[in-house]
């Protein structure tokens, strides 16, 4: 059999600007800014327009969820440059997701992890 090989999960480039800080992507409102909304954002600013919905059962992502969008927004734009084409689902372990982010991987993590995405991933 082949040998088995672990690719590199996420990898930044220098010239890549710090997500957590980008003032372009917070410039628009497609977060909430309290948890368990469900009424849609609706933004309209001269030309641009946009609009956020969610399923009332899982409500739009918050702020709080932010560092999942950049995680889950890093895979997609990995596979768009390697050139696949991106799946409408990301899969990925918990895991995999808290040390990218640089958190911890104890029991208290993943307790924390389920209650705030309710166990998604």
């Amino acid at each position: 059999m082949g040998e088995v090989v672990q690719l590199e999960i996420f990898t930044v480039n220098a010239v890549d600007p710090p997500w957590r800080d980008n003032r372009d992507a917070m410039e628009y409102p497609f977060l909430s800014l309290q948890k368990g909304r469900t009424k849609p954002i609706k933004f309209r600013k001269g030309n641009i327009s946009l609009g956020v919905h969610a399923p009332a059962e899982f409500g739009l992502a918050s702020i709080w969820d932010w560092d999942l969008i950049i995680f889950a927004a890093s895979h997609l734009n990995d596979a768009i440059e390697a050139g696949l084409k991106p799946s409408p689902r990301i899969r990925f372990v918990p895991y995999d997701c808290l040390r990218q982010l640089g958190r911890g991987t104890s029991g208290r993590h993943y307790k924390s992890w389920r209650s705030r995405f309710g166990g998604c991933g």
